[in-house]
């Protein structure tokens, strides 16, 4: 075959060659990346990438795609495995959007791009994107409606883009002979300056090294906090300080992150890899196992979920934290407004560095511009002086239209910086399913023109007897109801699937706004709604904590089920709550409670065991008490054990049963709750329960369950005084 054949009105391979040569040397040039996309069929594309692979002198480059290119036996990654390249670099990726508008593999592919590098895309002609049914529409389906019926909004704002003309993107599309016109190269705004030991680093990464290392050696309780867009060298900052420590025998040290892969800069610039002086743990083991060291290396903090985060701080004297506020990782300048609270409480002061820039490419990179608008990777929430004055009154409520929200960029980017701000793990891909998921309601309080709050409502349940049978059977998992398979499956609850629900995914309210009750208000109107349109129950999962427990019982949600494990990302147990609206919704609500009330406490004897026993008060608290006398034996064994010398061991049945029922009681004080929880029905060993409660032994801790007891009895906890 003639490779410099132009084959009709299209560009020769040849040309496309040289094409890549000069792209090259410009982007080496100016230390920026440049994007390509090759627009057409999927063949031509894959031929035209080893053209232009050949013109760039890069024989090797990273393919990122589910099939497989002639001859590749290395340096080919499936787009489902795109996490473990995290912290790994490749001057030229392609990746292969013909296995799926991946938004995640996209922002993956390019942070692996160094300045100098190449991004390819291989994709269908862009005017087909908004009606091209990639792989991926099924994942944004649910049961039972075809993929075909998916919107494609995402693919066409991007499409749009694209087409937008952007500098340092070049558009090569078959069957259009004529080739992009590069802009001149420009030389690179800034030269890493050199630091210390000779590594390149800037004068912002400088300072943040030195910030780590005076929280390692400095007073206790000032952590080192690092901001960066990504591509700013601060997890490779917090390797040169690690390099240092254990060069002059100040170990161990340990890092944590949300994946293993992303700390390989880290590891690299410490110059060795895992053993004692230096290892690596999940979130959820650090603060499982405590394991001592000298200083906690904590990077990408702003995933790692709040409650982790916290114990971090309460238990290490010594921390580093990092994190990305733009970028694939990123959180906005929310994490900042949501984790300020916690530094206050456990610190003495931090020391913030910002890394303003760019290490990995230089100043001004065009596919940093360019992903940042595609993917919202930069947007950021209402600023905070156009929106301090929300209140209840002076809020309005508005219903979005996704097509028009598709075409609004202000308002998408306020809608999405949102999001971002509120909540430690957002994804690009969560883009793609605010504007394409099918039953998908978003409802946003505005003041002004500015978002304050929204929700994410997705409909769920109404699904076919059969199919209810089959998720009771444990033989099917229908896509996209969340709510009917965990009532039909976990609970036996067919009707969990039959009956119609709505699903709140999620519900932000901006981070300087909160404890207005703007979150209260926004859930009330979505229930509301909900009931208008004859659902039967509303309903939402989340990782359980005290103030979200607290947020979900004020608007009239109660427990139904309670995840046996905790989750790795969260540390957390999901706790599914629900709504009864309709009469069905309301029988169903109260066999799910009912059951909750009978197998919550017997699970805490085991598989949740090491639940915060506070938080599992008031689990108990909310399932509400029963109007049944207990036994006049168990009335008899509580006076005993109140006003007689009989130990707890003789009562035992009686004791479990107040620790089951106790907290119910209106009034009743939450920490005397706890520690009945604790002895009675987690099993704790009276050591434990004297620490938690903070007294000194088993002695101490007995007559404390006794004063506890006779209040229970003044409470009328053998009467009828428990409230539902």
């Amino acid at each position: 075959m003639d490779l410099c054949a132009a084959g009709g009105h299209r560009p020769s391979f040849c040309a496309l060659a040289d094409f890549a040569a000069l792209l090259r040397a410009q982007a080496r040039a100016s230390r920026q990346r440049r994007l390509v996309v090759l627009a057409g069929g999927r063949e031509w594309g894959r031929r035209a990438a080893r053209a232009l692979l050949g013109g760039a002198g890069l024989d090797e480059p990273l393919w990122i795609t589910d099939l497989p290119p002639e001859g590749a036996v290395a340096g080919v990654v499936p787009p489902a495995r795109r996490g473990r390249l995290l912290g790994s670099e490749a001057p030229l990726v392609v990746l292969d959007l013909w296995a799926g508008l991946d938004a995640d593999a996209l922002g993956v592919a390019a942070g692996i791009v160094p300045g100098g590098g190449i991004l390819l895309l291989l994709t269908p002609p862009l005017e087909s994107w908004e009606g091209w049914q990639d792989p991926l529409r099924r994942s944004f389906a649910p049961h039972p409606l075809p993929p075909e019926r998916v919107a494609g909004r995402f693919a066409g704002r991007l499409a749009r883009l694209l087409q937008g003309g952007a500098e340092g993107v070049a558009v090569i599309r078959e069957g259009v002979a004529q080739l992009p016109t590069l802009s001149p190269a420009t030389a690179p705004s800034s030269l890493p300056s050199r630091g210390r030991e000779g590594r390149a680093v800037t004068v912002d990464q400088q300072r943040a090294v030195e910030a780590v290392l005076r929280a390692a050696r400095g007073q206790r309780r000032r952590p080192a906090l690092l901001i960066a867009d990504r591509g700013r060298g601060k997890s490779a900052a917090l390797g040169i300080a690690a390099a240092e420590l254990l060069g002059e025998g100040e170990g161990p040290l340990v890092v944590t992150a949300p994946h293993r892969e992303g700390v390989e800069a880290l590891f690299r610039q410490a110059g060795r890899g895992e053993g004692s002086a230096l290892r690596f743990l999940p979130p959820d083991q650090v603060c499982r196992t405590l394991p001592e060291c000298r200083l906690l290396l904590v990077d990408e903090a702003a995933a790692i979920h709040p409650s982790l985060l916290e114990q971090m701080l309460e238990h290490y004297p010594r921390v580093a934290l990092a994190t990305t506020v733009h970028g694939y990782e990123g959180s906005g300048r929310g994490f900042e407004l949501r984790f300020g609270e916690l530094l206050e409480r456990h610190t003495r002061g931090v020391r913030r560095v910002e890394l303003a820039e760019p290490i990995r490419w230089a100043t001004g990179d065009p596919v940093e511009r360019f992903l940042d608008r595609a993917l919202l990777l930069d947007a950021e929430p209402a600023p905070v002086g156009e929106v301090a004055a929300a209140s209840l009154e002076t809020v309005r409520e508005i219903s979005v239209d996704r097509d028009l929200l598709a075409r609004n960029e202000p308002l998408l980017r306020q809608l999405f910086g949102l999001l971002v701000a509120a909540h430690y793990r957002t994804r690009p891909s969560d883009l793609r399913f605010l504007l394409d998921a099918a039953g998908l309601h978003l409802r946003l309080l505005m003041e002004g023109e500015w978002v304050v709050a929204v929700a994410l409502v997705v409909e769920e349940g109404g699904l076919a007897p059969e199919v209810a049978e089959e998720i009771v059977a444990g033989v099917r998992r229908p896509q996209g109801h969340l709510l009917a398979e965990t009532l039909a499956s976990h609970l036996g609850m067919r009707e969990g699937a039959t009956l119609r629900s709505h699903r709140v995914v999620r519900i932000a309210v901006h981070p300087a706004l909160r404890r207005r009750r703007l979150g209260r208000l926004l859930l009330g109107r979505v229930v509301e709604t909900a009931r208008e349109a004859g659902v039967d129950f509303v309903g939402a999962s989340f990782g359980v904590s005290a103030p979200l427990l607290s947020f979900w019982l004020g608007a009239g949600f109660r427990p139904a089920r309670l995840s046996i494990r905790r989750g790795a990302s969260s540390g957390e147990h999901s706790l599914v709550m629900i709504h009864g609206l309709g009469n069905a919704g309301r029988i169903l609500e109260e066999k799910a409670v009912e059951r909750f009330r009978r197998h919550f406490p017997c699970q805490l004897g085991d598989p949740m065991r090491e639940m915060d026993p506070l938080l599992a008060g008031r689990l108990l608290a909310a399932c509400g008490g029963t109007h049944a006398m207990p036994p006049a034996e168990i009335i008899g064994e509580l006076h005993r054990f109140a006003h007689q010398r009989v130990i707890p061991e003789e009562v035992m049945p009686a004791l479990h049963w107040l620790a089951i029922h106790a907290p119910a009681l209106q009034d009743f004080p939450p920490d005397d709750a706890a520690l009945l929880v604790a002895r009675q029905l987690q099993h704790r060993a009276w050591s434990g329960c004297a620490r938690h409660a903070g007294l000194s032994g088993r002695r101490e801790v007995v007559a404390r369950l006794r004063e506890i007891v006779r209040l229970a009895i003044e409470m009328g906890v053998a009467g009828t005084h428990l409230h539902r």
